[in-house]
């Protein structure tokens, strides 16, 4: 037995055991080597049962059913590519990407500039958040109890969330929380309707502030406003230009 015979049970086991939220089809791609391996090996057994024309026929067989798909595959991502090209000359780089992704986009840019300086939010992508607004980030908990989400944020001291729908997590976590406790949330701002992938950005308020929203007072969705605080008072004096430079974030750390 082989190196390889021990790495592929082993890997294909935490391939099955790896959290759902991270998991992704690039994990399979150190696989597929070995893959393509044992089954060529197992085409060249076939010449105990058939002849060698037969065997290398079918080998060629199972070739092209394998790499038919992805030339077509290929093709197709090649000539999207293209076309999302000169619509991102047009339009901005992001303009491929779908209002999901578009709605995260422009939370942050406002947030560049409607946010009080130096405040850090809880996102999804805290990278992409933090080149295209300024602003420090960090991802919020995977786990739908408020509690964990406060904690966080306390530690930190974000006084903000995003509930986006770049890939459904926020929604699944953060729009769980905020169902849970609805009282240790307010609303910010919000970009595009949720039925379009909208974005909505929440504050979090301070410990002595969590409390039920009361039956009067003015909300969205059942999350009350946020107070003037939350908001830049003069939003037009403070310009902020992305960089591309990638953030160690150690205010949060």
């Amino acid at each position: 037995m082989g190196a390889s015979e021990i790495f592929f049970p082993m890997y294909s086991g935490l391939i099955l055991v790896w959290p759902v939220v991270w998991a992704g089809d690039r994990f399979l791609l150190p696989l597929y080597p070995l893959i393509f391996f044992y089954g060529a090996v197992a085409i060249r057994g076939l010449n105990r049962w058939l002849s060698p024309a037969v065997t290398s026929l079918l080998g060629v067989l199972v070739l092209l059913v394998l790499l038919l798909p992805a030339v077509e595959n290929w093709l197709d991502t090649n000539q999207e590519s293209g076309a999302c090209e000169l619509v991102a000359e047009e339009r901005g780089p992001w303009a491929c990407y779908g209002a999901r992704v578009g709605y995260f986009v422009q939370a942050a840019n406002w947030s560049s500039d409607g946010l009080p300086e130096s405040v850090s939010v809880l996102t999804r992508k805290p990278r992409h958040f933090y080149l295209l607004s300024g602003h420090s980030s960090r991802t919020f908990p995977f786990d739908g109890d408020p509690e964990t989400h406060l904690r966080l944020a306390d530690a930190v001291g974000a006084r903000y969330v995003l509930l986006d729908q770049w890939d459904g997590q926020a929604a699944r976590y953060v729009g769980a929380a905020v169902n849970e406790r609805p009282g240790a949330f307010c609303f910010v701002e919000g970009f595009g309707q949720p039925r379009d992938g909208g974005a909505q950005l929440l504050g979090i308020l301070p410990p002595e502030l969590r409390e039920s929203v009361s039956s009067g007072q003015e909300s969205v969705d059942g999350v009350q406003l946020c107070p003037e605080s939350f908001v830049n008072p003069n939003p037009a004096g403070r310009p902020y230009r992305p960089s591309l430079r990638i953030p160690l974030l150690e205010s949060l750390d």
